[in-house]
């Protein structure tokens, strides 16, 4: 992974992050309609998978330069 890669990979981190604190304040607003909070539950969970995944991409080229020295 390349450093413009890795920079690109850590702004998707902080945008998947705003997107997943956002539809959770949703997913917990009682006011929210019933379909909207499933939505938002959704959202969140594929977020996070999203997440994990990125910051597993990130954990991996980050190892590979430590090991290339």
């Amino acid at each position: 992974m390349t450093d413009a890669e890795l920079f690109e990979t850590f702004s998707d981190l902080r945008i998947l992050a705003g997107n997943i604190l956002g539809f959770h304040v949703l997913a917990a607003d009682e006011t929210a309609s019933e379909i909207g909070r499933i939505m938002a539950q959704s959202q969140v969970y594929s977020g996070a998978y999203d997440l994990a995944h990125a910051v597993c991409r990130i954990a991996d080229a980050l190892q590979a330069r430590i090991d290339e020295g």
